[in-house]
């Protein structure tokens, strides 16, 4: 149960993230409809549901990707 905790926890911060570099790439309403996309995503949602690797290490590239549109 920890698991699935801590990657659906990584799961909400890469919404965020995507919403984050859409509305710094795009506006706010591009960033809304990313984030809106990603949230209803079937194999995101799946992944989310189990201890996998995939859902943190999209968090951890969409951070970086994030570093690199800010700086």
């Amino acid at each position: 149960f920890i698991g699935r905790m801590l990657v659906a926890l990584a799961d909400v911060a890469s919404i965020y993230l995507v919403f984050l570099i859409g509305r710094r790439l795009y506006g706010i309403w591009a960033g809304l409809l990313a984030a809106a996309l990603l949230a209803f995503t079937v194999l995101h949602i799946q992944l989310s549901h189990f201890f996998a690797v995939d859902p943190v290490s999209t968090t951890f590239t969409l951070l970086a990707l994030y570093g690199q549109t800010y700086g």
